[in-house]
């Protein structure tokens, strides 16, 4: 039987990052701004649930062990299912990264940590009125 294709869900978000405080505290700032939330703390985990999840939004930390940011936005993007979900790149440090790099693995912005939540807050708010 084939696979029915589901909508991307505009109020589901997925955090990927192997620090568990940075993905909790996003989290729950993304949950105060109403969105439903999905924390996962390494590539592997965020592919098996990405099909049934449908997130709209998708934060990624670029430096995880295994796979990393990068790699999972690449695997992301095969999917031409996948090809409207905004992936958002989070680094510690952003002159460690490419911004080419970062654009061509096909990510839609890119965040620096810690994430200031006002900046956050607009960037969210921005997206959801442009209905990217």
């Amino acid at each position: 039987m084939p696979k029915i294709y589901n909508e991307l869900n505009p109020k589901h978000v997925m955090i990927v990052d192997d620090h568990r405080l940075s993905a909790e505290m996003l989290g729950m700032l993304l949950q105060q701004f109403g969105y439903i939330t999905a924390l996962h703390y390494n590539a592997s985990d965020a592919l098996n649930i990405l099909d049934e999840f449908r997130p709209k939004y998708i934060f990624l930390d670029l430096k995880m062990p295994g796979v990393d940011g990068i790699e999972l936005s690449k695997k992301i993007r095969q999917n031409i299912e996948n090809s409207e979900i905004v992936i958002i790149a989070l680094t510690g440090v952003a002159c460690d990264y490419d911004l080419k790099a970062i654009n061509k693995a096909g990510f839609n912005y890119h965040l620096e940590k810690p994430i200031e939540i006002n900046l956050l807050k607009a960037i969210m708010t921005e997206l959801k009125d442009s209905r990217v």
